[in-house]
């Protein structure tokens, strides 16, 4: 996961080295706080259309 303090996008170099079989998870941070959370993926035309995340609740297993 990258982490940084203002961007919440994908940089040139993150597309140049990407792999089309994973998805890049952003997290964004404002004053130490976490932000925006986001998911892309490369396709096929070298861009990174964004992803629905979903949360899945786990059971609680304890």
């Amino acid at each position: 996961m990258k982490i940084c303090d203002r961007y919440r996008y994908l940089s040139e170099w993150d597309r140049i080295y990407a792999w089309t079989e994973y998805s890049y998870v952003i997290l964004s941070l404002q004053n130490t706080q976490a932000g925006k959370l986001q998911s892309w993926t490369l396709d096929d035309n070298h861009q990174f259309p964004a992803e629905t995340i979903k949360l899945i609740k786990l059971a609680n297993l304890s």
